[in-house]
């Protein structure tokens, strides 16, 4: 059996990452991947610099495929990832045919000056997952994510299908099988179904999970939410409470100077809601004045969206996020109004 069976069929070779065709912005794309790797920005400041000019991330191509709840069967990392952060953008980090064409930054000696390596991520792995889930904010363990799971399949409320270790076969685990077996993530991170009686028997490798099953049993009612720290003010590497002036940045000859960041009252840091009432601010003002287009508008650009929702979310709330966490929020709903207008 084709051991592709368990997706949509959508080839993500082909995904490209959604490059400019306009030269003038893939040479401003190809410098800030340059000023990078010599040190002389670093993988934030770039990122913001290739958001202000409506560019995709420099890290992660821009995803161009069906949703991940619309595929049939999740591998065990991508259903991990849904258990343990309940987002479709960490189920998307850890599908291999996507990941491998992201790369991470890796800070690297450069004559003596610092600078960054980029670094493929390479194919998902079980191993992969637990050393994110370790650093990351979660809402479930990686040893009760594991546990969970399989639970539910023993149960009969997930089904799980693996590949056989003798002849290398998929086949469907029935909840009456499965009490014979016992879910297996060895050092290395591999997964593997064994023997519940002799452990030192592999049966099966190779597990995918189906989706339906697990999107039903594990709702989730924050699906997009980012892998990062939702809204914490350490994240922007500036004292949160100091105003700043932001240096300017050069824009095809022009300089643009960037606003001064906005203070946020010291105490308990406020919850803000980032998928209902800020997400369909966001959405609407996407509709309402169309995507980042300098050639269009000039003056629509990311920077005056993420400006237009810390203003609504003062107005509302009479406080609001840091920059830097209405910025990842920005991108989000950027790609999810890209995504919803290339459906339609």
């Amino acid at each position: 059996m084709d051991r592709r069976f368990d997706y949509l069929g959508f080839d993500f070779s082909l995904m490209d990452r959604m490059r400019s065709h306009d030269a003038e912005e893939e040479e401003f794309r190809e410098d800030l991947l340059e000023a990078v790797k010599t040190g002389r920005l670093t993988p934030d400041n770039a990122e913001e610099r290739a958001f202000d000019r409506g560019l995709d991330s420099l890290t992660t191509p821009f995803w161009s495929g069906p949703s991940v709840v619309d595929f049939r069967a999740w591998s065990i990392e991508m259903t991990l990832a849904w258990l343990i952060w309940g987002s479709k953008r960490a189920v998307q980090r850890f599908y291999t045919p996507y990941r491998i064409q992201c790369f991470e930054w890796r800070l690297v000696p450069n004559g003596g000056a610092k600078g960054y390596q980029p670094v493929s991520l390479g194919p998902a792995s079980p191993a992969e997952v637990r050393a994110k889930a370790s650093s990351s904010t979660t809402r479930l363990s990686f040893n009760d994510a594991v546990r969970n799971l399989w639970d539910k399949v023993q149960a009969g409320i997930v089904v799980a299908s693996a590949l056989t270790v003798k002849a290398d076969e998929f086949k469907t685990i029935s909840a009456a099988e499965s009490a014979t077996l016992k879910l297996h993530i060895d050092d290395e991170g591999q997964a593997y179904l064994v023997d519940a009686f002799k452990h030192d028997v592999v049966r099966y490798h190779t597990l995918r999970f189906n989706t339906a099953a697990i999107v039903a049993e594990w709702v989730s009612d924050d699906a997009d939410r980012p892998l990062e720290v939702e809204d914490d003010d350490a994240a922007d590497g500036v004292d949160p409470y100091v105003e700043r002036a932001i240096p300017a940045v050069e824009d095809g000859g022009r300089e643009q100077v960037r606003p001064v960041a906005r203070v946020q009252p010291r105490g308990r840091r406020a919850r803000f809601p980032w998928d209902t009432d800020i997400r369909a601010q966001a959405l609407r003002l996407l509709d309402e004045k169309g995507d980042f287009d300098i050639r269009v508008d000039p003056v629509w650009l990311p920077a005056r969206l993420i400006d237009d929702l810390l203003d609504f979310c003062q107005k509302t709330w009479k406080t609001e996020p840091s920059r830097a966490a209405m910025t990842k929020y920005v991108r989000q709903y950027h790609e999810e109004f890209r995504q919803l207008r290339a459906t339609n």
